[in-house]
């Protein structure tokens, strides 16, 4: 099973696999490491990633992109509405909850899906790719990067999308920590910081639709992120734009028409901008070329792009990159001094004017590459990379050296409460919060997450928290800064006392993860001690052995009693903007038939393509290679199968097939073509096979003959054997090769390869043993006599004198001892 990390980025997505040894980006079908982040709908098939991007001009209505800024949003935000212009053509929705949803026509009739369903859709053809990397093996555990800015909501339907999609994601992770994990996890391992001092770098993120900047600090083992900031509409879609602006103004000037006010134009006019940012990006490149082929009203339109209109166009771009660096600095304490680096990330950063503005603000050396800001990391795979390596870190399918993250809350939150029926509580050492307040600052901005507060009320009935946003001017506009409400149920009437556990979880999200009814358990009348005169005995013991002690020692103060609880488990209903399971349990039934239908089209898609290949190879070759291993009527009958085949195929009922009667089709076709194709096969192979099978048998023969050394210990018997099986091998030989050359090469043949294998299996099989056949080892030895020894028959004469010479010598060595000498073995005296 894979563990894996997926950066989901507004253009493209990238997939990267957590493997023994390091993290490895992988590749899609057409070998490219980025894939677009689209959805199309054709027919009755869905086109995922590459395959919708190379049809989003010509099928731009049914054609979903940019769903990272759709997810988890409502219609009626503004902001939401400028997102909606920027893809024209497609249909959006409100749905009944007030999301934002695509209405597409798939299947020939008009269906709406959620941005949720969307999202799962891109996540599943990024498990594909991941299955065809690995050869089958599916996704077990993710990582999945989302931006700082994420509300709540927008988190839970990334969730969401991750259950419709099947796939477990164990953390939605910021962009920016991602790629300050991947930034600092080597660089650790390799001793580069310090254990104590930290090291502060500042990341920046230059995105394709927004842009965040965060500051970090570095110790061995451990990352602590400061402080993040962001900008959510600036991004390098926002440079592109401006340029397709500038283009669409000369081209209106000259042709009295707006290539901006048509879809197809206007995708264009931003591939045409895009491409001139990458070419004048580079350092010394001066202008770009611009040519646009049949623009609009069949016009085409080509102009010159320099490099100081470039700048002057994107300004109020460049400026607008300030204010998020500030910010960042100033929300972790640091000035420009204390950055060790600043590292530069995502597809924007590599404008020229981004890097030159940025170095001008943060004091780097101009002089140095990339203005003195440093590139060490990949700036389209960091992200992906830092979510693998999180993944393995948090799967239990991967053992990682331990490796610290501590996270920075991008957004306050609050909780309130009714405030008539709370009441001040008496809180115990393990309670983080006792409040008598209407509401409290539980989670504050910047603060360490993931982390668990406990708050504890006294209720005699049910009750509800709620959760929002402490400030909602961090929030796009009309965006509501509340996130829940969470019902704790089950109080029993009275004066209850209520435990309530709030976390901000590695997601990012705010719940309640569990509640419970606190309630004191009196205290119990000690018993006798039946031991209690065995207790007094040894005291007074004591006593007598330290009387003086005893009088100075001090009277021991009496035990505080400490007080026990009996916690009982509470239910706690939430209500938050997250998918019902019975909506879930629908979108997993859309999806499991969607991918279904695809794998049917494609199947069936495959198996049209393998009769048309077939057709066309088989044409050729039976009046080529193949003529010589068909007869003229089967010549005749195969042509006629091929051509009636094409028929069918083009002009008949063949194009709209299903899967089965392509299958038969082929089938049919093949009856005559494989046959001939075994004949030329079975003519081109016995040759060498037939060589082989007669040096074996020659081998064997002059095996039986040999008079060498080496075979001396094979007897006669095994030799015969051996010359038994070689006659036999070699008259069957004889035998099928005078029946195939009896045979002419359109008919099928006798002797094919595979009898041929099967008797050299067989021969070697049966002198196999006889020519492995060890040499007998050679008697070993006898070892001479010692020069002194006795005969033997002295030895057995004189085995009873010495038997009683060894019993007697104990008794001399004793006696010839000195009278105060010890034996070795015996007890010294006392």
């Amino acid at each position: 099973m894979a563990v894996v990390g997926l950066d989901f980025g507004c253009m493209n997505a990238v997939v990267a696999q957590a493997e023994r040894g390091g993290v490895t980006v992988l590749l899609n079908e057409n070998s490219k490491r980025l894939n677009a982040c689209q959805v199309s709908f054709q027919g009755k098939q869905r086109f995922l990633g590459e395959a919708a991007a190379s049809i989003a001009r010509s099928n731009y209505k049914n054609t979903v992109s940019c769903i990272k800024r759709f997810i988890g949003r409502k219609y009626q935000e503004p902001e939401v509405q400028q997102e909606m212009a920027r893809v024209p053509g497609l249909k959006f929705v409100e749905l009944q909850n007030g999301d934002v949803g695509v209405e597409v026509s798939y299947d020939g009739n008009p269906t709406q899906l959620t941005l949720q369903q969307c999202a799962a859709m891109m996540i599943c053809k990024m498990s594909q790719i991941c299955e065809e990397a690995t050869k089958g093996v599916p996704i077990a555990d993710c990582v999945v990067s989302v931006p700082a800015w994420f509300t709540n909501d927008q988190r839970l339907s990334m969730l969401d999308a991750c259950e419709i999609a099947g796939v477990r994601c164990l953390r939605l992770m910021h962009d920016t920590t991602a790629t300050a994990l991947e930034y600092g996890i080597w660089r650790s391992a390799k001793k580069a910081f310090d254990a104590e001092k930290a090291q502060r770098v500042l990341f920046v993120d230059v995105g394709y639709s927004s842009y965040q900047v965060s500051v970090v600090d570095y110790v061995i083992g451990k990352l602590t992120v400061k402080s993040t900031t962001y900008d959510r509409t600036l991004g390098g879609r926002d440079f592109d734009m401006r340029v397709a602006e500038w283009i669409a103004s000369e081209f209106r000037a000259k042709h009295k028409c707006d290539p901006m006010s048509s879809p197809k134009p206007r995708m264009k006019l931003l591939d045409a901008a895009e491409k001139a940012k990458k070419t004048l990006s580079p350092h010394g490149v001066a202008e770009a070329n611009i040519y646009l082929e049949c623009l609009m009203n069949d016009l085409d339109f080509n102009c010159k792009l320099t490099l100081e209109k470039f700048e002057e166009l994107v300004q109020p771009l460049l400026d607008r990159l300030l204010d998020p660096v500030e910010r960042a600095l100033a929300d972790s304490e640091t000035s420009v001094d204390q950055l060790h680096s600043v590292e530069i990330c995502g597809g924007g950063s590599r404008v020229a004017s981004v890097k030159r503005v940025l170095a001008t603000k943060l004091n780097t050396d101009k002089t140095q590459p990339n203005y003195g800001l440093k590139t060490t990391l990949n700036a389209d795979e960091c992200t992906s990379k830092g979510c693998a390596m999180q993944a393995a870190m948090l799967s239990p399918r991967f053992k990682v050296k331990e490796y610290n993250i501590l996270e920075a809350t991008p957004f306050g939150v609050s909780l309130s409460w009714d405030a008539p029926s709370t009441k001040p509580m008496e809180g115990d050492e393990s309670d983080d919060e006792v409040n008598d307040s209407a509401d409290v600052l539980l989670f504050p901005r910047n603060g360490e997450t993931p982390s668990t507060k406990r708050l504890t009320f006294r209720r005699g009935e049910d009750f509800t928290i709620k959760a929002s946003y402490a400030d909602p001017a961090q929030l796009p506009d009309q965006v509501s800064p509340a996130i829940g409400a969470f019902t704790v149920k089950g109080v029993p009437a009275g004066s209850a006392r209520v435990r309530v556990n709030v976390s901000h979880s590695v997601h990012g999200t705010v719940q309640v993860a569990s509640a419970q009814l606190v309630q004191e358990v009196p205290d119990e009348e000690p018993k006798e001690d039946a031991k209690m005169d065995e207790g007094e005995a040894k005291e007074e013991k004591a006593e007598e052995k330290k009387e003086e002690a005893k009088e100075e020692a001090k009277e021991p103060e009496p035990t505080k009693k400490k007080r026990k609880y009996k916690k009982t488990p509470l239910e706690v209903e939430s209500s938050v903007a997250r998918m019902t399971r019975q909506e879930l349990n629908a979108c997993l039934e859309t999806e499991a038939q969607m991918a279904n239908q695809d794998r049917v089209i494609r199947e069936t898609n495959d198996m049209r393509n393998e009769l048309e290949a077939y057709i066309y190879k088989m044409r050729d070759e039976v009046i080529g290679d193949l003529r010589p291993y068909v007869s003229d009527d089967a010549k005749q009958k195969f042509e006629a199968g091929l051509n009636d085949a094409e028929t069918w195929l083009y002009e008949g009922d063949g194009y709209d097939a299903t899967k089965s009667q392509y299958a038969q089709r082929l089938k049919d076709v093949r009856n005559i073509g494989d046959a001939a194709e075994l004949r030329r096969k079975a003519d081109r192979e016995r040759p060498s096979l037939v060589a082989e099978l007669q040096a074996k048998v020659e081998a064997l023969k002059t095996f039986c003959n040999s008079t060498s050394e080496e075979h001396a210990h094979i007897g006669d018997d095994d030799r015969g054997t051996v010359r038994d099986a070689a006659s036999k091998a070699s008259e069957w030989l004889l035998e099928s090769l005078e029946k195939q050359g009896s045979l002419e090469q359109c008919q099928d043949p006798v002797l094919l390869p595979s009898h041929i294998k099967d008797k050299l299996y067989d021969l070697d099989q049966a002198t196999r043993p006889i020519l492995t056949k060890p040499k007998p080892l050679p008697p070993k030895a006898a070892p001479p006599p010692p020069a002194d020894a006795p005969p033997a028959e002295a030895k057995e004469e004189d085995g009873d004198a010495k038997m009683d010479d060894a019993a007697a010598a104990p008794e001399d060595a004793a006696a010839a001892a000195p009278e105060d000498a010890e034996m070795p073995d015996a007890p010294a005296a006392d």
